[in-house]
This record gives C-alpha cells, sequence and structure tokens, in this order.
C-alpha cells in the first residue's frame, strides 16, 4: 500500500473542486477524481507560466 502526504493546499484544492462540483467527500471515485483534477490543473498552470516566461 502506498501512502501519499498531501499538502493543506491540495487539500484545500480538492475540497473545492468536490464543493463545486457538488461530489460526496466521502466517495473514494470522487476524492480519486478531485485529485486528479487538481493534480492536471497544476500541470498546465505550470506550462503557461513556462511559456510566459519564454515570452
Amino acid at each position: 500500500m502506498n501512502i501519499i502526504i498531501k499538502s493543506d493546499e491540495t487539500r484545500l484544492r480538492e475540497n473545492a473542486v468536490l464543493r463545486e462540483h457538488g461530489r460526496n467527500p466521502r466517495s473514494k471515485e470522487a476524492r480519486e477524481l478531485a485529485e486528479c483534477v487538481v493534480a492536471r490543473t497544476g500541470e498546465a498552470v505550470t506550462r503557461l507560466r513556462k511559456m510566459e516566461e519564454k515570452k
């Protein structure tokens, strides 16, 4: 079993995603969805910032 230690900021973002989409935070599937959304959004923001720096 793998254990992932999340930062407080990540937890807050995941909870915000769950609230915005009206998902049950107790559902394993909903938590995994929120985790994925937060991770992909962070990746997109990082890429955009790198693109802006190159300009």
